[in-house]
This record gives structure tokens, C-alpha cells and sequence, in this order.
């Protein structure tokens, strides 16, 4: 009998003890002080394979550095090692045999941790839909390529700001501090700063005084990048681009934005940034390469716009009806969640009703407008007279080809100028030298955007 229970004890493994769980940690902040790298359970589990050709797992690194779940001792050993430190005898114990007091200290541990962490007005993502390509994209460009900047582009509702958090929860482990911070209120870059550097000196314990330029703080947000790993993510960036013009230029006063993702991008650091953005600054396109990336979200996948409509009820529909909505909205998460709700209220949901109504352009719900009308109204005059005329198109079109039939030598000339711009803002597909507009766009400019009797007259559409 006590041979089957020695047995089942020693199967359960071993745990840190509190002596050996300081050992570890403190040995972890060492090196990550001398490296100015994170120490994660990856790069741990990679220091142990250039010791140990068995090599360890980073799941079993990270049930050591949590205390919780046992392990063999021979693996705690290996990664004391991998570290540099002896495994004593009262380091650790069986799991079973001895509460491991490790576990007790963990919480103020984890607490530590949590406060180095600030989601601000970070969405609930709970039910995230699809993504897997991209999610796996962003992990490789910011964890093993270390890029120092990433735009993720989109129209609206596309879902960037879903992305955004779901990339940051997935990859928090790998930095010392998290910060996600939405700027919709177009607030200054020196209060930006400021907010930023101010969570960055709190587990210090004291307020870090800070210098009163921009310059300043620009300076000191380098230094704590280059200190430590960071991610910071900053929502919306179009709120602080101009309106009535070309894609990518900086409201009055807000230029500085673009100094500073210029000094991120160039200065070496071991920290990164996120923007998300339905329009591309002027100098990202300029400093892309291997630390800076940009990123343009397409729709959905067919079977995750299904996932998600089934989540609002239940649909009935046949494959090819599935596919044909699921294309008119070119997988936009918003805008089918509008149209499944309105499908779901007044169409028994039935998509076949769906269909006959897109068919019949009865299906441009006020939610809808308001989606369009938001981006739409910050186009530029050619922007608007260059949709229209692509509305008229029912498939791709030739760069020659729309060339010609464009009315206005004005407009010839700055054709290239204005395509791009509609890029950068995420309106226009393009495939090869071919460019059309996806076909709720198309339906929505036809319908709603510009006035008949004066193309020339900028559209706006009244948001509520």
C-alpha cells in the first residue's frame, strides 16, 4: 500500500518551494535587467535546449514559474540550470507530499503583473470570430521578427479594434507592460505621453517626474522602451488625420503624432506599437520594411460570417445563399451583424427574403449609412467623383480603362494620387492593375453618394 502511494506521489511530480520560487524569480529579473529582454516560458524553454538536447517544453516552464500543476524534478533542474543556479535540496517538493508554499506568495505575484497591465476602454472579446491567419501573422511579425511598429488598415467595422485586444491577450506573456489606449477623442500627443509615461512609472511606487516638450517626452518614452518590453496599442488613429483631403495627413496640431512613429520606427528599442487606423499615415508607407509593417484586414471567411449570423439566431439559408451575403458585405462583421439583426426582426430570418431584398437595393439600413457615412464624409472631392465613377463598373476594371472614362483632365492627371489615397483608406480593392469597389460600397455610393445634378458638389450624409 505505501509502495502504490509513493509511486502515485512521485508520478504527480514536484513544486517550488517559496525558498526556491525566490531563487528563480530573482534570478529571472537579473538576467532580464542584463539582457533588456522578457524572460518568458519560450525563451527559457530555449535557454534549456542549448544545455539539454531533450530540450523542455515552455508549457512545463510555465506550470514551474506559476507553482501550479507538478513537474519533474529533473525538468525544474534543467531549467535552474539553463539559468545558471543550483537546484538545492529544499528548492522543491513533491507535489503531494508538502503544500508548495510557492503557490502561496503567487497572487501578489500575478497582482504585480495585472498592474503592469492597462486595457483602458479595450473592448470585450469574449466572442471573437475567425482571425486564425492573421492572429498568427501578427504573433510572428511581433514576437520572433521583433517588428517595432504595425498598422493594422481596414474600413470601418472591418474589426480592427477586436484584433487589437485579441492580438494583445495572446501575446501579453511576452511583454513587461501592456498598455491599450483608444484615441477617438483626438486628444493631443503631449497628453498621450504623459498618460503613457505616467502607467509606465506606477510599479515604482513613485511618479516619475516628466520633462514639459513633446520632445521630452518623446525622448523618455524611448528610454522606458528601450528599458523594458512593452506593447502599446493605440485605437483609431484616423480621428486625428484630416478630413476633406488626401488619405494620411495630420489634422492642425497634431503633426507631432508622425515624429513620434517616426522615432519608434527608427530608434532601436525591444518595445512595439500597434496603430489601427481606416486610413494610412503618409510616413508609414516610407519606413515599411523589416521593423515596420502594415497590415489590411479583409472580411470574414465564409464559415466565420456563418458563426457569427448563427450567433444572432437562427437562419435558415442555403450554401450558395450563405456565400452570395457573405460576399455583398465582403465579410464586414458590423455590417452583417446589422443586416442579420434586421433579417432576424422583419425577415422571418430567412436569407432567401435577405437576397430578394439586396436584389431589389431595399437593404441599406439607416446603421448601415451611418457606418458608410462616417468615412465617406471625409473624403476629398476627386476621392468622391473617382467612386462614382468605379460604381458604375459591375466587376474589375483596368487603370486605362478608368482612365479614359474619366470626364475631367483634372482627374485624369491625378488619378494614381487619388487610387492610392482610397487604398490608404481602405474603400477600394485592387487586384493586379485592376481596382473595383466591393459591392455594399458600390450600392452605397450609387444610392447616397453624390448629389445628380452636381457631381462636383462634396457629398454629406447626414450621421446620426
Amino acid at each position: 500500500m505505501t509502495e502504490a502511494t509513493e509511486k502515485t506521489q512521485r508520478y504527480r511530480g514536484c513544486v517550488l518551494t517559496a525558498k526556491g520560487w525566490r531563487k528563480l524569480q530573482a534570478q529571472i529579473q537579473a538576467l532580464e535587467v542584463q539582457t533588456r529582454m522578457r524572460q518568458t516560458a519560450k525563451t527559457i524553454a530555449e535557454r534549456v535546449q542549448l544545455n539539454h538536447p531533450e530540450g523542455i517544453h515552455p508549457m512545463t516552464v510555465r506550470k514551474v514559474l506559476k507553482g501550479v500543476g507538478g513537474v519533474d524534478r529533473s525538468s525544474i533542474k534543467r531549467i535552474f540550470q539553463a539559468l545558471k543556479l543550483e537546484l538545492e535540496q529544499d528548492d522543491c517538493v513533491h507535489a503531494k507530499l508538502c503544500p508548495p508554499p510557492g503557490i502561496i506568495e503567487q497572487p501578489a505575484q500575478l497582482a504585480q503583473i495585472h498592474s503592469r497591465q492597462n486595457w483602458g476602454e479595450a473592448v470585450d472579446v469574449s466572442s471573437f470570430y475567425g482571425r486564425k491567419d492573421e492572429l498568427a501573422q501578427l504573433k510572428q511579425r511581433i514576437v520572433s521578427e521583433r517588428c517595432r511598429l504595425i498598422t493594422l488598415l481596414g474600413m470601418g467595422g472591418i474589426g480592427k479594434t477586436a484584433l487589437s485586444v485579441k492580438l494583445a491577450t495572446e501575446v501579453q506573456d511576452e511583454f513587461e507592460y501592456v498598455i491599450w489606449k483608444s484615441i477617438r477623442h483626438a486628444p493631443t500627443l503631449q497628453e498621450t505621453l504623459i498618460n503613457i509615461l505616467q502607467f509606465l512609472s506606477q510599479p515604482s511606487g513613485s511618479q516619475m517626474e516628466l520633462p514639459a516638450s513633446v520632445e521630452g517626452l518623446t525622448a523618455r518614452l524611448i528610454e522606458q522602451f528601450k528599458q523594458h518590453r512593452c506593447l502599446l496599442l493605440l485605437d483609431q488613429l484616423e480621428t486625428i488625420l484630416q478630413s476633406l483631403s488626401l488619405a494620411g495627413y495630420y489634422r492642425e496640431g497634431y503633426e507631432p503624432y508622425g515624429d513620434l512613429l517616426k522615432v519608434l520606427a527608427e530608434v532601436p528599442h525591444q518595445s512595439c506599437l500597434v496603430l489601427t487606423s481606416r486610413e494610412k499615415p503618409r510616413e508609414i508607407g516610407v519606413m515599411e520594411g523589416k521593423t515596420v509593417q502594415s497590415i489590411y484586414l479583409d472580411g470574414l471567411k465564409l464559415a466565420d460570417s456563418q458563426q457569427l449570423i448563427h450567433d444572432l439566431g437562427n437562419f435558415t439559408g442555403l450554401e450558395n445563399e450563405w456565400r452570395l451575403i457573405t460576399a455583398h458585405y465582403a465579410g464586414n462583421p458590423l455590417a452583417l451583424k446589422i443586416v442579420a439583426a434586421r433579417t432576424r426582426d422583419y425577415l422571418n430570418s430567412d436569407l432567401s427574403e435577405c437576397l430578394e431584398e439586396l436584389r431589389k437595393g431595399r437593404l441599406v439600413f439607416s446603421d448601415l449609412r451611418n457606418l458608410m457615412g462616417r468615412q465617406f464624409n471625409r473624403l476629398s472631392v476627386l476621392e468622391q467623383e473617382i467612386l462614382v465613377q468605379l460604381a458604375v463598373y459591375r466587376d474589375w476594371v483596368s487603370l486605362s480603362h478608368l482612365r479614359e472614362d474619366l470626364p475631367s483632365p483634372v482627374l485624369q492627371q491625378s488619378l494614381l494620387d487619388v487610387l492610392d489615397s482610397l487604398r490608404g483608406r481602405s474603400l477600394l480593392q485592387k487586384q493586379g492593375g485592376h481596382f473595383r469597389l466591393q459591392p455594399f460600397v458600390s450600392e452605397y455610393v450609387k444610392e447616397y453618394g453624390v448629389k445628380a445634378d452636381n457631381s462636383s458638389t462634396p457629398f454629406r450624409v447626414k450621421v446620426a
